[in-house]
């Protein structure tokens, strides 16, 4: 079973990461039924929207051994007794990784050309996606949303690890 510590650590790394705003607990909880050690968690990537009092968020956590992926939408006000929430939490195993691709998309917003140019020396370029090809599963595409750029930064550091993946 999970520690409440643990749940709390889990809560506090995904509102970290969401920055402005604060993950609910009962997503933390359920996350950490599936990680239940915070310390075996090596990147986490999440955003969050508010609309019309619902809050909706996603989550994606990888330990070195699974790929957790949680999606939530709840009422704001909800966050202790979620009743009226749709919450679903899955893990799969890293080492199905099929592949690891920079795609660029029909409207020139992502994988911009100059943001690569721009950006060597300087870390993650800006517009800079991935997208990661797990069997049975959507693609995975990192970072969700626009993210600062020390976040757009882990993204960069993680992909050796990612890239990794494809030969175990």
């Amino acid at each position: 079973m999970i520690s409440v510590e643990n749940v709390g650590v889990i809560h506090d790394l995904i509102s970290a990461t969401l920055e402005h705003w604060k993950a609910p607990e009962h997503v933390a909880h359920r996350v950490g039924v599936l990680i239940p050690d915070p310390s075996e968690i090596q990147f986490t990537d999440a955003m969050a929207r508010e609309d019309r009092g619902v809050r909706a968020g996603e989550l994606y956590m990888f330990t070195s051994d699974i790929v957790v992926h949680s999606t939530w939408e709840c009422p704001e006000w909800e966050d202790s007794a979620p009743r009226a929430s749709g919450v679903t939490v899955e893990a799969w195993s890293r080492r199905t990784l099929e592949s690891v691709a920079i795609y660029s998309d029909s409207d020139g917003r992502v994988n911009i050309d100059g943001d690569w140019k721009g950006s060597i020396g300087k870390g993650w370029p800006g517009s800079a996606r991935i997208t990661l090809k797990y069997p049975d599963h959507d693609d995975v595409v990192l970072p969700l949303g626009d993210r600062a750029r020390v976040r757009r930064d882990h993204v960069g550091e993680f992909i050796p690890n990612l890239v990794a993946d494809l030969n175990r």
